[in-house]
């Protein structure tokens, strides 16, 4: 494989027609492994549908755990962390969203089972779940 600079000194040697095709297609082989990345991983998943998103120590160690429920490697699994930690958009909107794009062969997944000391966050969970999983699954 060549040298970096040396690559680099050749595409500045491309006439400008052929710098934005290159680019183009850059950007599309990006995108596509982007995708593929994020249909393994689910925090690779968040990422990509909520490019705004900060991770945090916390947010690995849910999505590895929501990674090992989605494999059928750990049956139960319940989350304390105080409000405003993520838990209700990474359960119920983006884990099901991720599931469904990483398992199409199961026809379907039960969201998991909400428990909130807030009852309209359950009830706005529940019902944008529908609309946000079949955008989202669309994506990956």
């Amino acid at each position: 494989m060549r040298d970096l600079s040396q690559v680099l000194s050749q595409i500045s040697k491309l006439p400008p027609n052929e710098k934005a095709a290159l680019l183009k297609d850059l950007e599309a082989l990006e995108d596509v492994q982007n995708k593929k990345k994020a249909k393994e991983d689910f925090i690779s998943f968040v990422n990509l549908m909520w490019p705004s998103f900060i991770s945090g120590r916390h947010h690995q160690k849910m999505a590895s755990a929501f990674e090992r429920v989605a494999s059928g490697e750990l049956k139960r699994l319940i989350i304390n962390m105080p409000p405003r930690h993520t838990k209700s958009e990474f359960a119920s909107y983006l884990l099901p969203a991720w599931f469904l794009g990483k398992y199409p062969e199961r026809k379907s997944f039960k969201p998991p089972t909400l428990l909130s000391w807030q009852l309209d966050l359950v009830g706005r969970c529940g019902t944008s779940y529908n609309l946000r999983t079949s955008r989202t699954c669309s994506a990956v």
